[in-house]
């Protein structure tokens, strides 16, 4: 932070946002990007708060076409899209292939909005993507990257999507010895899950009460760590006046907070007519309950698709790959 201000003592009013270097092999770019704040003063003032004890981010330009400003402290999300240009690859080609000019969107768990502002971008002005994150300073983050895209057309909401309106302490995990964490796996503490890791607290309603004159959406994709029953079932309603959705979501029992509730949620899906299907770079695979419940179901993957036309969405893989 020190040479941040530095900077900016010897440029003027001028704000470096990045710097680091243009890897071509990894298949994406890091901008060293310089913005004057007399052109743009709130800008910078957004940096300057964002950044405020975390150190300088880095502004990245990533493989799914979204420019993204990455929190240096996250050892995970930021980290591997830093490295790599992307982050669940298998879930921006399933989005790519879904997600169709118009649509309505709901992003729970939207983190830095790595796939919220990528679907922002394949709906166009034409759709909606209603995208809510927990964490604070996460929402921060993707405030302002939602902003650096230029996108009208996704609505942000600081809560946390519950089956009931109440205040929720969440926590993620932190390594003391180096300030790295892992944003991106905030949990409700409780006392099946405890931690010693970093918390917060935070708002939590129901869907149906916040996105009430919402007609439908065709679109469902969750992340929050084993709290994907909560957030639907205080969208039943809503879920209820989207006949065409495809609800796309991170599956891992071990997070549960049992079997049956995890039982009881697919059975959610089931009666309503819905297939459940892991999610692949070139393919989906169809599963049952009880392989979805098994634990040894995360060693092939975290990603499914529910969805009630699965073998139509599986022909798009067929007409994408090479004969």
């Amino acid at each position: 932070m020190r040479m941040f201000d530095s900077l900016l003592n010897i440029l003027g009013r001028t704000v470096v946002l990045v710097a680091i270097a243009f890897f071509v092999q990894l298949g994406f770019e890091l901008i060293a990007e310089i913005r004057t704040a007399a052109k743009k003063d709130i800008f910078a003032m957004r940096i300057e708060n964002i950044m405020l004890n975390r150190g300088v981010g880095y502004l990245v330009h990533a493989n799914n076409g979204t420019t993204l400003l990455l929190d240096p402290k996250d050892e995970m999300v930021s980290a591997r899209i830093l490295m790599n240009g992307e982050w669940e690859p298998q879930i921006t080609n399933l989005l790519t292939k879904v997600v169709r000019t118009g649509q309505n969107i709901l992003s729970i768990g939207g983190h830095i909005g790595y796939h919220a502002i990528h679907m922002g971008k394949l709906t166009g002005e034409e759709g909606t993507v209603y995208c809510f994150e927990a964490n604070p300073t996460t929402f921060k983050l993707l405030d302002f990257n939602v902003k650096q895209n230029d996108l009208n057309n996704i609505k942000l909401f600081n809560k946390a999507a519950y089956s009931k309106k109440s205040i929720l302490t969440m926590k993620y995990t932190s390594k003391a010895d180096d300030g790295k964490m892992n944003t991106g796996a905030a949990f409700i503490y409780n006392d099946k899950r405890s931690d010693d890791g970093l918390g917060f607290t935070v708002e939590s309603d129901r869907i149906d009460n916040i996105l009430n004159e919402v007609k439908s959406i065709d679109i469902l994709q969750m992340d929050i760590e084993g709290s994907e029953s909560h957030a639907v079932y205080g969208a039943s309603e809503l879920i209820a006046r989207s006949p065409n959705l495809i609800v796309i979501q991170e599956w891992s029992p071990s997070m549960a907070e049992s079997r049956d509730e995890a039982r009881k949620y697919l059975d959610f899906w089931r009666t309503k007519g819905y297939e459940i299907a892991m999610v692949y770079m070139d393919k989906l695979e169809l599963l049952t309950n009880d392989q979805l419940l098994n634990p040894l179901i995360e060693l092939k993957g975290t990603e499914i698709i529910m969805a009630k036309n699965l073998a139509d969405i599986s022909k798009l893989y067929a007409e994408s790959t090479p004969s």
